[in-house]
């Protein structure tokens, strides 16, 4: 009998920005929305990304059950955004996002024609998406950006 699997819980949403709730620069809530959720995703074992494009956030969380849901109930009472869309919610065996406390990619800033290809569907037809384009559009952005990471470290050293 081989190792038993541990199963992970799967949850892709989207909502839309509330410019009246934020306090700071758009710019600033980003930093701190993206800081704060990877320390609490690290602290809790969930991973993720969280994909932007122009007012839209699409996001892909996968962990432990119990810290998904508690992660998702703050999601859901924070004001800072609105519409919030389940898009997908399952349970797996294999996690898609492995040492990704939270990878953040705003698609109007990535400059890669790739990822803007596969994002502008998801983008114009958000009431579409399904759980496997936020998946390709998630891994193939984070891949992207691990690489890019991997040859400025090879041309810095």
């Amino acid at each position: 009998m081989g190792p038993t699997k541990m199963s992970i819980s799967r949850l892709c949403y989207r909502s839309a920005l509330t410019f009246t709730e934020m306090t700071l620069s758009l710019e600033e809530e980003l930093e701190r929305i993206v800081a704060t959720a990877r320390a609490n995703n690290a602290r809790t074992g969930l991973r993720g990304a969280l994909i932007m494009n122009g007012t839209t956030f699409f996001q892909v969380l996968e962990g432990p059950a119990d810290a998904l849901e508690a992660t998702f109930s703050r999601i859901e009472a924070d004001r800072r955004h609105h519409d919030l869309t389940v898009i997908d919610r399952r349970t797996d065996v294999v996690t898609l996002l492995p040492n990704a406390p939270l990878f953040f990619c705003d698609t109007l800033d990535a400059h890669d024609g790739v990822l803007a290809s596969l994002a502008m569907p998801i983008m114009q037809a958000p009431e579409l998406v399904s759980h496997d384009d936020l998946i390709s559009v998630s891994v193939f952005a984070s891949a992207r950006l691990s690489r890019s990471h991997e040859v400025s470290r090879r041309l810095s050293a």
